[in-house]
């Protein structure tokens, strides 16, 4: 390492790489608690927690709203389903968060089948993004962040499965993390297997969240609310280890 980075400066050959890897610094020493996890939490449990004891989670479950009704009369048994994963993947896709969607499935399906249609529908949604990158994306990729690349190909080629299941946790938007295990050689039977498994974890904790609108809230909330606790602080440790390992080989 040199003494230019070691003593904080940034390396204006790679000026984006070290300003990320200082503030990572910052964030990531120690194991506290994320303050916006906390944040998190609270919105989540105020607002499902009015949702619950107001009565309105009554109104969430789908066969009370006439105009969904209407609009399913007729279409086989598993249309809501499969227009859920559906949906939820074009907006995954779209960059909306896989966490938002596996909220709405907690809402209409409870938090096992929630889960499991969030988990699909965040799997539909990565599956173009990772062919896109890895079609035409990957050749302008290593003049650019090459010394990131080698690190996740090497990771990626111990373990191919276990690096996209750790890379899954990491603490960044799910298309940013499509375009980051796209550009590795990671084998897509890989990358499916790997996310539908990382995946899980999170759309697990806000499924479970969501459900909690309508039922037993305070268990609930209470559960989701210390996995949640545990992934993020997982995730912050995943994060300073990597960012260490790239330190050491920089």
């Amino acid at each position: 390492m040199s003494p230019a980075n070691a003593a904080g400066t940034v390396n204006p050959r790679r000026p984006a790489i070290d300003e990320f890897l200082m503030k990572a610094d910052n964030t990531a020493s120690g194991v506290r608690i994320p303050r916006r996890t906390l944040i998190l939490i609270a919105i989540l449990c105020g607002l499902l927690g009015l949702t619950h004891f107001s009565g309105l989670g009554n109104y969430l479950d789908p066969r009370h709203l006439p105009f969904l009704r209407e609009q399913l009369v007729g279409l086989p048994p598993l249309a809501a389903k499969t227009l859920f994963v559906a949906g939820g993947a074009l907006l995954i896709l779209a960059g909306v968060g896989r966490n938002a969607v596996s909220l709405a499935g907690g809402i209409i399906y409870g938090a096992g089948w929630g889960a499991v249609y969030s988990v699909l529908a965040a799997l539909l949604g990565s599956l173009p993004v990772f062919g896109l990158v890895r079609a035409l994306g990957r050749p302008f990729f290593p003049g650019r962040i090459g010394a990131y690349l080698e690190s996740a190909d090497r990771l990626v080629t111990r373990n191919g499965f276990l690096a996209v299941i750790l890379i899954r946790q990491l603490p960044l938007a799910c298309l940013l993390v499509n375009v980051l295990i796209a550009v590795t050689r990671v084998r897509t039977a890989q990358f499916i297997a790997g996310s539908l498994v990382g995946f899980l974890p999170e759309a697990l904790v806000f499924a479970l969240y969501g459900s909690s609108a309508r039922e037993g809230f305070c268990t609930r909330a209470a559960i989701a609310s210390i996995l949640l606790l545990a992934i993020a602080v997982g995730a912050k440790l995943l994060h300073k280890k990597l960012t260490a390992d790239f330190k050491a080989r920089s």
